[in-house]
């Protein structure tokens, strides 16, 4: 957040009044002007413009029917350059590098500033003796500023980031400001539905009840929209007397964070600053989604107001469904551990390093082949390395020289030899039955994205890897991150499988995981995401050179990066030839 800020009557913020050495347009003719005239094709100068225009409007005195036009005059010019920076940033290797994350802040910080404009809107119309309109202005004003905060939210969660301090108290600032006033009265032109603050408030805090830090890359923004159709299901009240907690959330509103899931253990009773949150509305609109999108109707019959393939969609509801329509506590607790592991991230680094470190082939005379292994750091290799925490203000000219003006994939491509793999070394900060969570402090080898499959080595048994999948991910900071791991299987051997369907299909890696009687579980198979093909024939090659031939029963799971699936063996054929290599 901006630094100098002043703490009003509202229970919010905004920047001090002072003079500066930039200039801005004051009047709302004269900004459409300067508006027009932006070099939009070079998105780094535009983006200086924009930010230095905005911070110097927020930090004058200006009439409040004024400044609200001209920060209306903005909205387009800052979604503009917002989409074309984030586009540098996103789907990159996290943490972030240097500049990716320095234009990450740089968006985070120019929807900060459309945000203090809208306060600033409030607060100088509050302080008007005469104006015309002045509530609903005020109403306006205070829909567009919760607007902003949420951008704030969502470009942090985009990318893991943590939020800035204080935006949560914004928010619920903002909403109980509303509520004293009688703004929530205030509806649309229509006079339907509830009022725009009312909605905008609805959209922040279920957004940050989805667990945006366990969401695949892209899906927040399938979220939004969502929300933007459907958020008003969702009510919030002063009664908290909750027979049924299901579904149930209590906000506090001086809280500096989302809502958190009603306590089932403590009688309630109403306080001021407490609201419960009633999400059954949104679970049940969900639930008849998941209905209908399994019975075959196409997610475009769902009037789900995104765009998402169907399978995508379904994993998406059901995301939704748990996170709004139960809350679900830890089922293990997490105790504090000191220590370090060895990660290899991927399935095809987690075959390579549980067969031994062997090239993966499938043409010698006993399956996969055991070739020579090829020189790559071990465990005893890895030197963290320490990333430059320099914080100081944003260079869009760097920025530009470096990814602004490269039309391309500007990310350098990692080799993808079989043959190249790397072992990071992290902290465990916590580990429980179920999962544990790491920290590393600098740059690693490979691309972590939620979802992605994990082997961990321990430092004790560098024979064994555990296999777990990453649940959550954030960036705490510049040189950080940390993740949250659920551990699937203590243990996996590595075999080969290809699909019998496709003649001369080339096999692919995956991972045997064996029965786990405690689960009454049987043997299972971990593969590439988009093997799974219900009752298909595969052939599996395990490290041994047994040849099966299975059939996939049952989808356990599935994300971007692998999927998990229960099989069986099918009957021999003496007459099958397709087993022969």
């Amino acid at each position: 957040m901006s630094t100098n800020i002043t703490q009003e009557i509202a229970p919010f913020s905004v920047p001090a009044k002072q003079v500066s050495a930039w200039v801005t347009e004051t009047d709302p003719k004269s900004a459409q002007e300067w508006i027009t005239n932006l070099p939009m094709g070079d998105i780094a100068e535009a983006s200086r413009e924009i930010y230095q225009a905005i911070y110097t409007l927020n930090r004058l005195k200006i009439g409040p029917a004024s400044r609200f036009k001209i920060l209306q005059l903005y909205r387009q010019p800052v979604d503009t350059i917002s989409n074309a920076l984030k586009s540098q940033y996103q789907k990159n290797v996290f943490p972030l590098n240097k500049i990716k994350r320095q234009l990450a802040e740089f968006v985070r910080e120019l929807q900060m500033e459309m945000a203090h404009g809208y306060k600033c809107t409030i607060l100088d119309a509050e302080k008007a003796r005469f104006m015309w309109g002045k509530k609903e202005l005020k109403v306006q004003a205070a829909t567009y500023a919760m607007f902003y905060l949420g951008e704030v939210l969502k470009c942090s969660y985009e990318v893991y980031m943590a939020c800035p301090s204080r935006v949560w108290n914004e928010i619920h600032g903002i909403y109980q400001y509303a509520e004293q006033l009688g703004w929530l009265d205030f509806k649309n032109e229509t006079g339907a539905g509830i009022s725009p603050i009312t909605k905008e408030y609805l959209i922040n805090i279920l957004m940050g009840l989805n667990n945006p830090y366990q969401l695949p890359e892209q899906e927040l923004g399938k979220v939004r929209e969502f929300l933007e159709g459907w958020a008003q299901l969702a009510e919030i009240s002063p009664k908290l007397e909750i027979n049924n907690i299901a579904g149930h959330f209590l906000i506090d509103l001086t809280s500096d964070s989302p809502p958190a899931p009603f306590p089932s253990d403590v009688s309630m009773q109403p306080v001021s600053h407490l609201r419960s949150l009633n999400a059954l509305g949104i679970a049940r609109k969900l639930q008849d989604a998941i209905t209908r999108l399994k019975s075959g109707v196409h997610v475009s019959k769902l009037g789900l107001q995104t765009d998402c393939l169907d399978s995508d969609c379904l994993d998406m509801l059901k995301r939704m469904m748990r996170n709004w329509g139960l809350a679900v506590r830890r089922s293990r607790s997490r105790i504090k551990a000191r220590g370090k592991c060895f990660i290899a991230s991927g399935l095809r680094a987690i075959h390579y390093f549980s067969s031994g470190q062997t090239p993966f082939s499938v043409h010698g005379p006993n399956g996969i082949d055991a070739q020579s292994p090829a020189a790559i750091p071990g465990p005893e290799d890895i030197v963290d390395i320490e990333c430059d925490e320099d914080s100081g203000y944003i260079d869009l000219d760097v920025v530009a020289n470096d990814d602004l003006t490269s039309t391309g994939d500007s990310q350098a491509k990692p080799a993808t030899a079989d043959s190249v793999f790397r072992i990071d070394q992290w902290r465990i900060a916590d580990e429980s039955a179920g999962g544990m969570r790491i920290l590393h402090d600098g740059q690693i080898g490979a691309r972590v994205r939620v979802g992605d499959l994990l082997g961990v080595q321990d430092s004790n048994n560098p024979r064994a890897w555990r296999i777990g999948a990453v649940r959550w991910l954030k960036t705490p900071s510049k040189a950080r991150i940390e993740i949250g791991l659920e551990m699937l299987t203590p243990d996996a051997s590595p075999v080969a499988i290809r699909l019998l369907e496709k003649e001369n299909m080339e096999y692919s890696q995956a991972l045997l995981v064996p029965p786990m009687p405690a689960l009454k579980r049987p043997a299972t198979l971990i593969m590439p995401a988009g093997f799974y093909k219900r009752e298909k024939p595969f052939e599996m090659i395990e490290a041994d050179g047994m040849q099966r031939k299975i059939k996939a029963l049952d989808l356990l799971e599935h994300t971007n990066a692998y999927e998990h699936i229960v099989f069986a063996d099918m009957a021999a054929d003496a007459s099958d030839t397709m087993f022969s290599l």
